[in-house]
């Protein structure tokens, strides 16, 4: 966030000027919430705020020294859409007034900024980083961390930190999660805490940070109708394997075990790079243009989350996703049965034009026009989304959730997390969550006489 103009990075340490201090330096001195000298957008957020009943939910940040926050570069770990913690903390720094304190005893939730994505050693980053936070600061043992959050952008991110002992008791925050698990799956997962990957109850799948889709130019184009696009189905990337011989003959049960995109890609390539209208290739040189030319397009699940759902979204191509583990982003919040082809088994995969073809094309209109209207909540602010907002707000009610069972008292209202103009926009997403109304005048004179009463 530019350290808010208030200081410099020295060593991987924020060094703030002037009375700053916190985060970023995030935070100043004497410094008050001033109605009269917030933004607009703050200002509208305050006052509604105001009328929750109960206080608002607010985020710590740990101020980790630096030998417990340094990466080592290895991998793809430079790669940009591995950098959506970047997004995340630089929208948080921003809201100080409406997400942050300085004070941990106001605090909903505890965010641990030990960011992280593919780099050998990581699981013992993660749990250095923890056993910081749980012996040097009392706040991980009052609830064994139940309230904190951790974020991370690997292949396996939820694997990596709930995998992590101490670590998996928190909410983790990751693009990809292993949540997507019938009744007899998740009790498996249960009985064998060191090979979960995600748990529904607890943790959050959020979407990445992808530049490539921010543009203005490609958010624009991608509300062109699905009539106008030539066409059917796209798909363009790697499939291992693909070139050697006798490939195509392998069974689809071989293919289908494949844990890179749990076969899918495999199954598209054998049986459908031909199929006319359809475009299956390893690499396309008018790649961006294919995505807003299509209807329906391949967005590939498995080990390693991809991009291609985001792509598809943003592109105003139907998503296509075969049956899945892999949860997709958002998954309690977005309708995604409503925005994509959804579930799919992958035996049914070879007759995906016969599939296709007996969409109505009514289906393919209010499919597209669910992707037009939520998009905006899997897009970070850069593009003007709301992505930073639901994140924290899901991590929240998580964190609630977690309160409830644990028989403890939980008092901070995750609403305040989201803007007001979210909750007018999508009020069948949010139905529950409304702003304590004012007393009526029957109602408040009750109560004067209770407390006179009471005198």
């Amino acid at each position: 966030n530019g350290f808010s103009g208030r200081g410099e990075c020295v060593d991987g340490f924020c060094v703030c000027r002037d009375g700053a201090y916190g985060p970023g330096c995030a935070f100043h001195e004497g410094s008050s919430i001033d109605d009269h000298t917030l933004p607009h957008e703050i200002m509208d957020a305050h006052r509604e705020k105001k009328r929750f009943a109960s206080p608002p939910a607010l985020v710590y940040v740990y101020d980790l020294p630096p030998l417990w926050l340094r990466r080592r570069t290895y991998a793809s770990d430079n790669d940009p859409i591995f950098n959506t913690y970047h997004a995340f903390m630089s929208a948080l720094l921003q809201h100080t007034s409406t997400s942050l304190t300085a004070t941990p005893k106001r605090a909903a939730l505890f965010l641990v900024p030990a960011f992280a994505t593919n780099m050998e050693n990581l699981r013992e980053y993660y749990l250095h980083a923890y056993r910081r936070v749980a012996t040097a600061y009392p706040w991980w043992n009052r609830t064994d961390g139940t309230d904190h959050l951790w974020w991370s952008t690997a292949d396996g991110g939820g694997c990596e930190l709930n995998q992590v002992e101490g670590v998996r008791n928190s909410i983790a925050v990751a693009h990809y999660l292993l949540t997507n698990l019938s009744e007899k799956e998740a009790e498996a997962a249960r009985r064998r805490p060191a090979h979960v990957c995600g748990v529904y109850t607890k943790d959050v799948a959020a979407p990445p940070h992808l530049p490539a889709v921010d543009q203005a130019a490609f958010l624009e184009a991608g509300l062109r109708p699905a009539p106008q696009r030539p066409i059917s189905f796209f798909f363009a990337g790697n499939v291992p394997d693909s070139h050697l011989p006798g490939f195509d003959s392998r069974s689809d049960d071989d293919l289908g075990t494949e844990a890179y995109s749990e076969g899918v890609r495999q199954l598209v390539w054998k049986h459908l790079r031909k199929t006319p209208g359809f475009k299956v290739v390893s690499s396309s040189r008018t790649y961006v243009d294919d995505w807003l030319n299509s209807r329906v397009c391949l967005a590939p699940m498995g080990v390693g989350w991809g991009i291609r759902l985001l792509w598809a979204v943003v592109a105003g191509c139907i998503p296509l996703i075969a049956s899945s583990q892999v949860a997709p982003w958002f998954d309690r919040v977005l309708p995604w049965e409503r925005m994509a082809l959804h579930g799919i088994p992958k035996s049914e995969l070879r007759n995906l034009p016969a599939i296709l073809a007996a969409l109505p094309n009514e289906t393919l209109r209010e499919k597209q026009g669910a992707l037009w209207r939520y998009r905006k909540l899997l897009l970070w602010p850069s593009a003007g989304g709301l992505a930073h907002q639901i994140t924290l707000h899901e991590v929240c009610l998580r964190a609630a959730e977690r309160a409830h069972e644990r028989a403890t008292r939980w008092h901070w209202n995750c609403t305040s997390l989201l803007p007001p103009s979210a909750l007018r926009e999508f009020p069948e997403l949010f139905p529950s969550v409304r702003p304590a109304q004012p007393p009526g005048r029957l109602q408040l004179s009750r109560r004067i006489a209770s407390r006179r009463r009471q005198q």
